[in-house]
């Protein structure tokens, strides 16, 4: 039970994360295309990305179970 409810904050917490990081691509793709932005917007999409990947191949414990 406690490996469930970790294993489900653990997922909340990368969802989260994943919400936050696709918000700042968002906000730095209108804000200007200077490098720094761009580089930024790089590195933010690989983060993300990996993050995706976490959450796919993570188990998920819905709270019915």
């Amino acid at each position: 039970m406690v490996e469930c409810l970790i294993c489900t904050q653990n997922w909340l917490q990368a969802k989260h994360r994943t919400s936050q990081l696709e918000d700042a691509i968002m906000h730095a793709q209108n804000d200007d295309s200077s490098l720094e932005n761009l580089q930024f917007n790089e590195e933010t999409k690989t983060e993300l990305e990996k993050l995706i990947k976490t959450l796919v191949t993570m188990p998920r414990f819905d709270a019915e179970e």
